[in-house]
């Protein structure tokens, strides 16, 4: 059985993907959170076949979708006894089906 955090992170990779141009071959999704975390900055980078780096916009139903399940992944890293993040960059490897999490905490 995957454990939970996985399957969010590969639930956030998978619509990032599904959004993204075609021919993709790295993707990064970023989360900043808001002081509150009731808001927080997007960002959705990637890198083409051709090795090309570039951006798209995620619109408000992959925002807010992406947004939720970043939630639910701080929050579940809460429950592990971890120390709450202020920011999350899942990079993910889409030819060799990886993914890489990386948070960071507020100072």
């Amino acid at each position: 059985m995957i454990s939970r955090d996985i399957e969010i992170c590969q639930a956030i990779s998978s619509l990032a993907y599904a959004a993204a141009p075609t021919q993709v071959r790295e993707l990064v999704v970023a989360i900043v959170l808001d002081d509150d975390a009731q808001s927080a900055t997007l960002e959705y980078d990637y890198v083409d076949e051709e090795g090309k780096s570039s951006y798209f916009l995620g619109g408000a139903k992959l925002n807010d979708s992406v947004f939720n399940l970043f939630t639910e992944l701080r929050q579940f890293f809460i429950e592990q006894g971890q120390p709450a993040w202020q920011g999350c960059k899942i990079f993910a490897d889409v030819t060799n089906s990886k993914f890489k999490l990386d948070v960071f905490y507020s100072e």
